[in-house]
């Protein structure tokens, strides 16, 4: 069932424009269709109150406010969206791996080599305490930083970065014990209360960033990529301005996420040379290539000249 087929069947209005269906908004008191739908992008956002998210939102939004259940296919987009997936998928409770401890304030077998590592990439011991990072000794994490990713204070994730040389370099936990780390951004929980989001790739160099200053606060994708549940995250806050700060080599990647948010935050890249990223050039470099970032036009131009 594609989203026009759902208005249809539930009796719901709407105009098409293009790529967008505007329909009246369900959260103010709309008679002329401000909330655009973008469905091939799973993303909305209401003119009048600013109300925004992914698709899967407005769509859980419509099941409560129209009593039905929806399963709901867009079969033109890259995502499939199903709204009770949605809760099938939660994991009740997440438990870091067995035999992880903090290395800022715990002991264990290994930590000062783990902390060298640590230091090594330019994270400090306030740091490692303030992020919780710790290090398992045990079980298929051994020999693994630990990176918990929360979300609203909870415990959601983590992530486990190899330090003796093994692959895969980053070892994501077991479904059934943790939701993916692609569900979120790590160090979210700070960021929304700054203005301006950066987004970097990897965790190092979200930690070498962290808060740049008084409006700017960094987050990490886990890759040159956003999932739906990402972008969702994303556009349910209300940031001024949103910097692609993905390594040298992920333009192209940052030019077609940058799409979804374009119409309605200021997106701006930030132009690393190739083969450097946050964590490589160190905050003070990285910040100066941040707040030197231009507006995605520029930089799709510049781009497609270079091809």
């Amino acid at each position: 069932m594609t989203f026009i087929s759902l208005l249809n069947k539930l009796g719901i209005d709407y105009l098409e424009a293009g790529e967008e269906v505007r329909i009246n908004c369900l959260h103010c008191e709309d008679s002329k269709y401000h909330l655009y739908v973008n469905p091939s992008k799973g993303v909305f956002h209401c003119f009048k109150c600013g109300w925004s998210g992914g698709l899967k939102k407005l769509l859980y939004e419509v099941k409560q406010i129209y009593k039905t259940d929806i399963n709901c296919e867009e079969s033109n987009n890259i995502e499939e969206y199903h709204i009770e997936n949605e809760v099938k998928n939660k994991i009740i409770a997440c438990k870091l791996p067995s035999g992880y401890f903090k290395l800022a304030t715990e002991k264990g077998r290994n930590k000062e080599k783990a902390l060298q590592y640590l230091f090594d990439r330019g994270i400090d011991l306030e740091t490692i305490e303030k992020y919780e990072i710790g290090y398992c000794n045990m079980g298929s994490f051994g020999g693994r930083i630990i990176f918990p990713i929360y979300y609203h204070d909870k415990l959601m994730s983590y992530i486990g970065r190899d330090i003796l040389g093994r692959l895969p370099k980053v070892l994501n936990p077991p479904i059934w014990e943790a939701d993916p780390p692609s569900r979120y951004l790590y160090n979210f929980d700070n960021a929304v209360f700054f203005p301006r989001l950066v987004i970097t790739e990897g965790v190092f160099d979200c930690l070498t960033l962290q808060t740049i200053d008084a409006y700017t606060c960094a987050v990490a994708s886990f890759g040159k990529k956003l999932t739906s549940a990402q972008i969702d995250l994303i556009l349910a806050e209300k940031f001024e301005e949103i910097i692609f700060a993905w390594d040298g080599d992920a333009v192209k990647e940052a030019i077609k996420y940058s799409h979804i948010f374009y119409p309605i935050f200021n997106v701006k890249i930030a132009n690393f040379p190739v083969g450097e990223d946050p964590n490589s050039l160190g905050k003070k470099k990285a910040t100066e290539f941040i707040n030197n970032a231009e507006p995605v036009p520029d930089v799709e131009l510049k781009y497609c000249l270079s091809y």
